[in-house]
């Protein structure tokens, strides 16, 4: 009976070392089957001592790992030590492959020529375009500020303050304008919503022109009013506008207690610019008071120009920053259709409610990037 209880133990015990040693080899440490089960000098618990102050369980005599306690144990403890040691490398990587961060204190500055730049910011996601000026980005990075008159008063500082930010996601060009004005709303000048108008010229207005090959000669406009109405076109040396360059852009306006706010989303997709990634672009802001035949820019226009000043494009500050898409070959479909209904009554026969319709499509394509 002694002898059956004694082989039932030992048949245990090495069946409890086999496990020890399958246990141990999980961890990184080898035990050869000649050896006994205490580790090399890097032992586990050297291993294990950087997270947790345990006792190995490795140094004690074989039959001590046959208690069921101390075989849960050490169990808990290597998994917790291999789940710290995998989350370890986890996190290194994660902050590794993250980019750093922006330095965001400085969006503006000047050369020794007196040449003025604006380093536009990129945002990790796109802006809820609503006029409100009220995500985190308006907050944490500075404003673009120090308009100068153009009119009445060339080089004096604005009357109003105009505060700017010049954002950028992976698809679009954002523009954030807070307005500031201390008259109030009902002598502002705003009044038409129809594109292009010259009438919409004439209101209180916030204008932005981008060059985008940075030639100094040529430059593509946006400008809203307070309503929110839309104008748009292109300059060709330095004049010759041309109002019939529509692009498709969205503009929201609000207003808050002491003036009115402006968001502009301009796709890439409705731009032309240079060949890659890292671009390098002319721009300029301009503001309109009506009401005092005010006009004032980012970057200073003599009043020689007259209300031309935004042609000036050899003028214009420098944007740096953007990081662009490839501009790749754009094609656009414009279908269109006109009806009408006409009645003349001075025709043989005459003609009452003669209705009549036309269908038609307009198509675009980007040959080279500035030659559609």
């Amino acid at each position: 009976m002694y002898n059956a209880l004694a082989a039932s133990l030992t048949h245990r015990r090495v069946r409890e070392h086999a496990r020890t040693q399958q246990t141990l080899s999980v961890a990184g440490v080898h035990v050869h089957p000649s050896q006994s089960t205490k580790p090399p000098a890097r032992s586990i618990k050297d291993a294990l001592s950087t997270y947790l102050p345990i006792r190995s369980h490795c140094q004690s005599p074989p039959h001590t790992l046959s208690r069921p306690v101390h075989r849960r144990q050490f169990a808990y403890t290597l998994w917790l030590s291999l789940s710290l040691a995998w989350l370890g490398p986890a996190e290194s990587h994660a902050q590794d492959s993250t980019s750093p961060p922006q330095d965001i204190t400085n969006t503006i500055t000047r050369d020794t020529d007196g040449r003025l730049t604006i380093r536009a910011v990129r945002l990790n996601e796109g802006l809820q375009l609503d006029g409100r000026l009220d995500e985190p980005a308006y907050d944490e990075i500075p404003a673009i500020s120090g308009f100068i008159q153009q009119m009445p008063n060339e080089g004096a500082p604005a009357t109003e303050k105009t505060e700017v930010w010049i954002l950028f996601t992976d698809t679009s060009l954002f523009v954030g304008a807070r307005i500031w004005d201390s008259a109030p709303p009902e002598q502002w000048v705003a009044n038409e919503m129809r594109r292009d108008t010259p009438q919409l010229r004439d209101n209180d207005s916030f204008w932005v022109s981008l060059d985008t090959f940075y030639d100094r000669r040529n430059a593509v406009t946006f400008h809203t009013n307070p309503l929110g109405g839309i104008g748009d076109f292109a300059i060709t040396n330095e004049g010759n506008p041309n109002s019939d360059w529509n692009p498709v852009w969205n503009v929201r306006t609000g207003q808050f207690d002491g003036g009115w706010t402006v968001e502009m989303d301009i796709p890439f997709k409705s731009l032309r610019y240079r060949p890659g990634p890292s671009q390098t672009w002319g721009i300029q802001i301009r503001r309109t008071i009506r009401r005092r035949n005010e006009l004032t820019y980012f970057a200073p226009v003599p009043i020689a120009a007259g209300r031309s000043g935004i042609f000036r494009v050899s003028d214009y500050a420098t944007l740096t920053g953007l990081e662009m898409p490839d501009g790749g070959h754009i094609f656009e479909l414009k279908p269109y259709g006109i009806a009408g209904i006409t009645t003349d009554l001075n025709t043989t026969p005459p003609t009452r409610n003669s209705g009549n319709g036309n269908l038609g499509l307009d198509a675009k394509y980007g040959i080279t990037h500035n030659l559609t």
